[in-house]
């Protein structure tokens, strides 16, 4: 995602440069067993949160995240959008006041 906007890994200076995206990681899961109860698929999911100074700065940004890992590959897979019905949101905690978007990712890993 580099080129994209500025990306921070589990945690945001104090002063971020906007735009930006914020990526957290999960612990994997299974996500298929057998009968023993052996681990026969993993999923990795990411959480991306896209800011920008405005809607139009996070609708952009959020267009650009989409196009870079929709169908990117990790170990031979292919990464996923988690289907969410998450508009851009205003964060007015914080000043000046910014947009945000919440998207989700998953890959299931062998």
């Amino acid at each position: 995602m580099s080129g994209i906007a500025n990306v921070h890994d589990g945690d945001v200076p104090d002063t971020p440069l906007l735009p930006y995206v914020l990526v957290m990681g999960s612990a994997q899961s299974p996500s298929k067993r057998a009968l023993s109860r052996d681990v026969h698929g993993r999923v990795e999911r990411w959480r991306t949160t896209v800011v920008g100074a405005n809607q139009t700065s996070a609708h952009i940004i959020c267009r650009k995240v989409i196009a870079a890992l929709e169908g990117a590959r990790v170990a031979g897979q292919r990464v996923e959008a988690v289907p969410n019905v998450q508009h851009i949101m205003q964060d007015l905690d914080v000043s000046p006041p910014v947009s945000y978007a919440v998207l989700d990712w998953r890959v299931t890993l062998p």
